[in-house]
């Protein structure tokens, strides 16, 4: 995925080398990953379990603030823009 979001989402910002791209992939894992599972089950166990919200509801909402953490987390940490200078 990070070879594509490389190519696609964030081809204004090439990496330099191919270690540069191994990087990208460790820290793209990384925080996709913990994002996903900690982020979703923190928010099913407030919506679900604390505020009472309907499962399939807090799942979708889950979905779209994760998602929303993980794009932000892609371009400011992620594939961040090299200093050039």
């Amino acid at each position: 995925m990070p070879l594509l979001d490389e190519r696609f989402t964030w081809a204004d910002r090439p990496a330099a080398r191919w270690d540069h791209s191994l990087f990208r992939l460790a820290k793209f894992n990384a925080t996709n990953g913990a994002v996903s599972i900690i982020g979703n089950l923190g928010l099913m166990w407030l919506l679900v379990g604390k505020m009472r919200v309907n499962y399939i509801a807090a799942n979708l909402i889950g979905i779209a603030v994760c998602s929303l953490v993980n794009f932000l987390l892609g371009d400011r940490f992620v594939f961040e823009a090299e200093v050039v200078g």
